[in-house]
Parts: C-alpha cells; sequence; structure tokens
C-alpha cells in the first residue's frame, strides 16, 4: 500500500508513469543560463537511460524540472529514480558551472523535496505531458525540445512487451524529424 509523507509519495514503482517535479536548493534561478541548462538535460537522458527509465516528457525551467516517465520493470521505488534523476544531473551540473556551489552556498543543487504523482491512465499522461510542454512556453520562455525524448504521440500498448514504456502501458510512436536528423 502507497505510504505518503507530506505529500511525498514513496510507495514501490510499479512501472509508472509517473509525473515527478523537483526543484533547485532555495529555488534558486541556475537554469536560466545555457551551460547548467544542457548539462541537466544530457545528465538526465544518461541517468534515464543507465536505469532504463522511458521519459514521455521533461521541463527544466530556471527553478524546478518536470518529467513524466516510466520505470518499466525495475522494481525501484519513486524515492530511488528521483535519487536518481537529481544524483546525476548535479554532478554534472557543478561540472559544467563550478561557480555555482559558490552562488548557492551550498553542496546541494536540489531541495530535498519532490512531487511524484501516478498517473492512472493514459488521458492523465496526454493531460501531463501537454502541461509539461506547454510549460517553459507559458512563462515566456522558449519551447523545449530534447532529441533523446520521442515526441507527443501516445497510444494504449496492443501486446505486452519487456521494454518500459509497454510496461507502463504505453506504446511511442516517436514523430518523424523534419529535418531527417533522429529524433
Amino acid at each position: 500500500m502507497p505510504e505518503s509523507t507530506a505529500g511525498v509519495v514513496t510507495a514501490a514503482l510499479k512501472g509508472g508513469p509517473w509525473l515527478v517535479s523537483f526543484a533547485t536548493y532555495r529555488r534558486r534561478q541556475v537554469f536560466e543560463n545555457p551551460a547548467p541548462l544542457a548539462a541537466c538535460g544530457a545528465a538526465l537522458e544518461e541517468a534515464s537511460a543507465r536505469n532504463g527509465y522511458a521519459v514521455y516528457a521533461l521541463a527544466i525551467m530556471p527553478d524546478h524540472v518536470h518529467v513524466v516517465l516510466a520505470a518499466g520493470t525495475s522494481g525501484r521505488t519513486i524515492a530511488k529514480v528521483v535519487n536518481n534523476l537529481k544524483g546525476v544531473p548535479a554532478r554534472r551540473v557543478f561540472q559544467a558551472a563550478p561557480e555555482l556551489k559558490l552562488d548557492l552556498r551550498s553542496e546541494h543543487l536540489w531541495a530535498d523535496e519532490y512531487d511524484a504523482r501516478l498517473l492512472p491512465n493514459q488521458a492523465a499522461v496526454r493531460r501531463a505531458c501537454t502541461y509539461i510542454r506547454q510549460n517553459p512556453v507559458a512563462l515566456g520562455l522558449p519551447p523545449q525540445q530534447f532529441a533523446w525524448i520521442p515526441g507527443p504521440s501516445f497510444r494504449a500498448a496492443a501486446k505486452p512487451t519487456a521494454s518500459p514504456s509497454a510496461a507502463a502501458g504505453l506504446e511511442i510512436r516517436p514523430r518523424a524529424p523534419a529535418d531527417g536528423t533522429r529524433s
């Protein structure tokens, strides 16, 4: 049975999909600068690939991150998934911008808290992905696209497979890139 402490879900991850949000330490505007933002995006890709997470939508805002993901059959708790999603980016961001430790007056990039919500069905996944994709634009920032995240085309999986997206009950059909490059 899921256990909730101050709104933070600590239930075992059953593949997801989940909407996860976490903020920078003291809500500092770390990702206004391109170097930390690029380092964070690349590190989230690395952490997701290394752990077999399927990421459906991602927004790196100036002081927080939103992500919709499924952890497939990893069996990890959501707390462990969030730890993975925070740990690799923290190291990479501090490598890309070492002055941030002085600016933040801390060894921590992220606040301890996070919010994780299990998305119960395909409609909830679509709403969460739409929200995340529109979040930067709603704040007057340019839209964010990450080549390693498939496009927004979701449908119910026809037959079970071992992939993280299928384990989450979703199949992703990537958009064909307009410029002929790999998406």
